[in-house]
């Protein structure tokens, strides 16, 4: 895994990033916020361990939210197509969407220790259907 990710300035003007502040309601600020942080940790593939709980102690230990909010704002992260969430096995994985496209260098990756998404009949994206999967294994 890299030591560091790029977050290329023109995320403050992404119609994604804008839509996430929308949709997140009162927690749409603390989606923006949450959102470089995901990139930073993830892997060289964007990918990383999609739980609230996971997330929340990897990428802002220090925040007295709840988990709740940080599984909020995973579901609107995922709903305005900034991120996919997904299970494989029992766990629930993310992935940073358009990835490659915004991270230079990532010719010397290794292989993800993460799973990729799973291929779905009709729409592998979609992140609705990943959601009503993790609503049934709570």
């Amino acid at each position: 895994m890299a030591r560091g990710r790029l977050i290329s300035k023109s995320l403050g003007s992404s119609r994604k990033f804008y839509a996430a502040l929308q949709a997140g309601g009162k927690i749409g600020e603390f989606c923006q916020v949450l959102f470089p942080l995901i990139v930073s940790n993830t892997d060289d593939f964007g990918r990383m361990p999609g739980d609230a709980f996971t997330v929340k102690n990897l990428v802002l230990p220090s925040s007295r939210r709840p988990e709740c909010d940080f599984d909020k704002a995973l579901d609107v992260l995922a709903d305005v197509n900034l991120i996919d969430r997904y299970l494989v096995e029992g766990m629930i994985f993310l992935q940073v969407n358009q990835f490659d496209k915004h991270q230079p260098n990532l010719h010397k990756r290794n292989t993800s220790q993460f799973p990729e998404i799973p291929e779905t009949p009709g729409d592998s994206r979609n992140s609705r259907i990943y959601r009503t999967n993790l609503r049934e294994l709570n």
